[in-house]
């Protein structure tokens, strides 16, 4: 994975957005863990510690009815700068254990691994254009240029298109740069299918602040924990980078975990 400033790129076919919803409706967290580990500190919060399964499609399958729904925040409380993965930015981007490295959500179930990956939804063919015109782009680009006289960075600029479905980090350009003082926070998310949206569906509606959990599959009855991992191990390309850049990210290695959460999801 590379570390490097976010970068952007125009919508066209995604099966998961950020929701455009204007100001998320504050709900109130059933939980909420912290750590502080300089140069970082990082809260984690959930709405529901209970979940209950229903069968799914009538099969003999279980689902929850309501999925996990968290809120994650990084702050820089350091003096230098420190990273941040885009998955705050699009939440189903969030990295899980799979990934072992960056900033991760840890899930344990009740048998005492991690639950099953959540796979990708195919995307149905056709799907690909039609998510932004070619009108949305050239106004986005007259804006872009406009923001840029103003003075607005790179992030700021990243973050109000978004705000309009218009941008998301690559896939490879993958980090934010957060600098001392910042903090970035889950924007509100709601997992779509991509036939949904193929179809011209609306988004569904995010749970207030919060955001859905995407990347595991959390079925069995039991008791589970949850935590937030901050993981950066820099490489010697990596380092030299930055430092090229100017850019004073120290150190080249920080690993802080919250507190588990424990959830449970009823029979």
């Amino acid at each position: 994975m590379r570390f490097i400033t976010v970068s952007l790129v125009f919508l066209f076919s995604l099966p998961c957005l950020p929701s455009a919803a204007g100001e998320a409706v504050a709900l109130r967290a059933e939980k909420e863990v912290t750590v502080s580990k300089s140069p970082i500190k990082l809260t984690l919060r959930l709405h529901k510690t209970k979940l209950k399964r229903i069968p799914f499609l009538g099969s003999k399958e279980f689902r929850v009815a309501e999925p996990l729904h968290y809120q994650l925040t990084l702050q820089n409380i350091g003096t230098g700068s420190v990273p941040a993965d885009e998955g705050f930015r699009n939440p189903g981007n969030m990295r899980t254990s799979f990934n072992r490295i960056g900033t991760l959500l840890e899930i344990v179930g009740p048998d005492g691994s991690a639950p099953p990956p959540q796979l990708g939804e195919h995307v149905p063919p056709g799907c690909a254009g039609n998510f932004v015109t070619a009108e949305d782009r050239r106004a986005a680009e007259k804006d872009i240029a406009a923001w840029k006289r103003e003075g607005l960075s790179e992030n700021q600029i990243t973050r109000r298109l978004i705000d309009r479905k218009l941008a998301t980090p690559e896939e490879h350009d993958d980090v934010v740069i957060l600098h001392a003082g910042e903090s970035i926070t889950t924007v509100p998310w709601a997992y779509q299918r991509a036939s949904e949206a193929c179809r011209g569906k609306p988004e569904p509606e995010p749970k207030g602040q919060f955001a859905e959990m995407y990347g595991y599959v959390v079925s069995k009855p039991g008791k589970y924990r949850i935590r937030a991992v901050y993981d950066i191990r820099l490489t010697k390309e990596e380092r030299a980078e930055y430092a090229k850049r100017k850019i004073p990210i120290e150190p080249w290695r920080t690993r802080a975990e919250t507190p588990w959460i424990e959830f449970s999801v009823s029979p």
